[in-house]
């Protein structure tokens, strides 16, 4: 799954039947069961439900980070300092001092 995901990734501009189905040839995937699995639909609902998913919370890009429930507009380490430091300044104070 991994591996197969990671190929998706370095070639997003291709992601056509043929193309899907050549990866998993170059995977070393069971073609037949690939293609069947493919041409039936068998998991379109998961992948239009995860598509409906990322569309709802704002997701447009990958990486997408939330912090807090917060989509992280700024996708640098400056960035993600100033949305930790911000979740964490309107966290609730503990009473109870941090164990030793």
């Amino acid at each position: 799954f991994f591996e197969y995901a990671a190929l998706l990734f370095q070639r997003q501009k291709a992601l056509d039947i043929p193309s899907l189905k050549k990866y998993a040839s170059e995977l070393g995937l069971n073609r037949v069961r690939f293609d069947a699995e493919l041409d039936k639909g068998t998991y379109a609902s998961e992948v239009k439900h995860d598509l409906d998913d990322g569309e709802l919370y704002g997701i447009n890009s990958t990486p997408s980070i939330f912090i807090n429930g917060v989509l992280l507009k700024v996708l640098s380490k400056e960035g993600l300092r100033e949305a930790i430091d911000r979740a964490l300044s309107a966290a609730p104070k503990s009473s109870t001092p941090p164990a030793q």
